[in-house]
Order: C-alpha cells, then sequence, then structure tokens
C-alpha cells in the first residue's frame, strides 16, 4: 500500500515541517491560550481572546502523530504496531475539524459569557484592527483609541492603588 522509498523521500522534507509546525502550535498554546484563560480568571484589567487558537492543540497532535507514522512507515513497521497511532491521528483530526467549525460558535459564546464576568468589549485598543481577536476590559474608561493592553493594565494598577 505504501511505498518505503516515496515514504523516506517524503521524510526528508515532512519530518521538520510536521515538528516545526508542532512546535509552534505548542508556542501558540504556552504563550496565547493558557495565559488568556489565566487572565480570565484572576479576574486581569484586560484581556485579548484569539477564538481561532482553540484549534492549535489538535494541530499540534495531528503534525506529531503524522511525523511519527511517517517514520513507522518508512522502517517499515507492521499495520498492527501502526494502527493504534493511526486511530490517535484520525481522532485528533476529526476533533480539531470539530473545533475548527465551532470558532464562530466560541467567537459568539464569548459574547455573552465575558459581560457576566464584568468585562466590557473594546475594539479601540492597539492592535486590534483584525476579526481574529477580542479585547475586553473590566473597566470601560480604560477603552482608549490607540493605547495598548500594557497601558490598560498599569492604568489598572494605579487606579487601585490610589482609590481606599
Amino acid at each position: 500500500m505504501f511505498e518505503v522509498k516515496k515514504v523516506r523521500r517524503a521524510l526528508i522534507w515532512g519530518v521538520p515541517l510536521f515538528i516545526g509546525v508542532a512546535a509552534s502550535c505548542i508556542w501558540a498554546v504556552w504563550h496565547a491560550v493558557i495565559p488568556t484563560f489565566e487572565a480570565i480568571a484572576a479576574r486581569a484589567p484586560v484581556v485579548r481572546i484569539a477564538p481561532a487558537s482553540q484549534v492549535t492543540p489538535f494541530i499540534a497532535v495531528f503534525c506529531i502523530l503524522a511525523a511519527v507514522i511517517s517514520c513507522m512507515r518508512a522502517i517499515p513497521a507492521s499495520d498492527k504496531v501502526i494502527y493504534p497511532f493511526e486511530r490517535v491521528f484520525t481522532i485528533s483530526v476529526l476533533l480539531g475539524g470539530i473545533a475548527m467549525v465551532l470558532i464562530p460558535v466560541t467567537s459568539v459564546a464569548q459574547r455573552f459569557y465575558m459581560p457576566s464576568v464584568g468585562y466590557t468589549v473594546c475594539s479601540e485598543l492597539q492592535g486590534h484592527p483584525t476579526m481574529w481577536f477580542t479585547d475586553w476590559v473590566r473597566d470601560p474608561a480604560l477603552c482608549v483609541k490607540g493605547k495598548s493592553l500594557e497601558w490598560v493594565t498599569e492604568q489598572a494598577g494605579s487606579t487601585r492603588r490610589i482609590a481606599p
């Protein structure tokens, strides 16, 4: 079914590509997804949500498994050994597809959830003019056009210290 020579030739560029994409997805989860949830839980003064980032964990798993399975095909390993990896690969692709379909649902859901925990949407902050991010502030007075997330955090910190 698989031609070992073609698989081995594809490994030259395929494995580094899959590992690079997986590493960038893991980086995105580590530096974008997790801090967003931590900021919401800590009631940070400003939060930037990227709904499309919910797909990155699935892409990371997909890429790692693709590299492993292609290496197993190049050895060649028996189908009995490869089958569990292919099963997990298929499941990760399906879950990633579901996560992609749910991106609009996540965008709508945050419009209902975030105000209930005290946040107001702010489309004036620096770096926001794309549809891929949504900024939320706890104090609507800090939603100032052109200001950064760091500025909002500083201002919220200074008002907390001054207020009795």
